[in-house]
């Protein structure tokens, strides 16, 4: 997304606008927010974008191995009470299965494991729809 080949969770975040693509960007609210007040381009936080746009509801896609994000946007989440307009998940099966143990409350889409043996099941004739 921003021709640089790294992971995101090795920059700090005040590093991120250094080699921020915008052309690349397809952050639904780029153009809008990203001029904040002191001129900077910045990614908003997502505390930032829970604030902002309070009926808005989000997908939120854990990479795998982000078990500790987690907890922290489950916080911002209960905190802004965004609860019931957020749908989360991942395509891993271990990292979907702990969004369900932190907030069931919260509606999340199936990892790829689920989604095949939910197709699968759908082929061979035990699913009814």
């Amino acid at each position: 997304m921003t021709g640089v080949d790294a992971s995101i969770s090795e920059y700090n975040y005040e590093d991120i606008p250094k080699f921020l693509d915008k052309t690349k960007l397809s952050f639904a609210v780029n153009a809008e927010y990203n001029k904040r007040s002191d001129d900077s381009d910045q990614i908003p936080l997502f505390e930032d974008v829970l604030k902002r746009y309070p009926d808005t509801p989000f997908n939120v896609d854990f990479k795998e191995g982000q078990i500790d994000l987690i907890e922290e946007a489950n916080k911002l989440i209960k905190k802004y009470n965004h609860q019931d307009k957020i749908i989360w998940g991942s395509f891993s099966k271990e990292t979907t299965m702990r969004l369900k143990t932190v907030n069931p409350d919260i509606s999340r889409f199936v990892s790829r494991q689920e989604f095949f043996s939910i197709m699968f099941l759908y082929y061979i004739g035990l699913l009814p729809f």
